[in-house]
């Protein structure tokens, strides 16, 4: 889970609390590559589970225990947690970075 201390270093830039739309989730994503909080390159190191209540690392909003999670292990020490759909959004964002990538 991405810590409060880990956050603050980006600032107030990520978007907080409430489902606010796909948009703010993609820059609330953008902004947690672009700050080193979670990989910008597929790991494929990650387990789907039920919410159990936790907070998504992403929109900051809880994983209802009849919602699918998301878990995602990075560097062997980061876990992300992420509701399905804002782990898609990663993924789409992951692959978009690939394409532009520098060949």
């Amino acid at each position: 889970m991405i810590t409060a201390s880990a956050r603050s270093t980006i600032g107030d830039g990520l978007e907080r609390g409430g489902r606010r739309g796909r948009d703010h989730e993609r820059d609330n994503i953008r902004r947690l590559i672009d700050a080193g909080l979670v990989p910008s390159h597929d790991t494929g190191r990650g387990s789907v589970s039920v919410g159990w209540g936790r907070t998504c690392d992403v929109c900051e909003t809880q994983i209802a225990p009849d919602q699918r999670a998301q878990d995602l292990e990075f560097w062997d020490t980061i876990l992300v947690r992420l509701h399905a759909e804002c782990a898609e959004l990663y993924e789409m964002e992951l692959r978009r970075r690939s394409r532009q990538a520098p060949r």
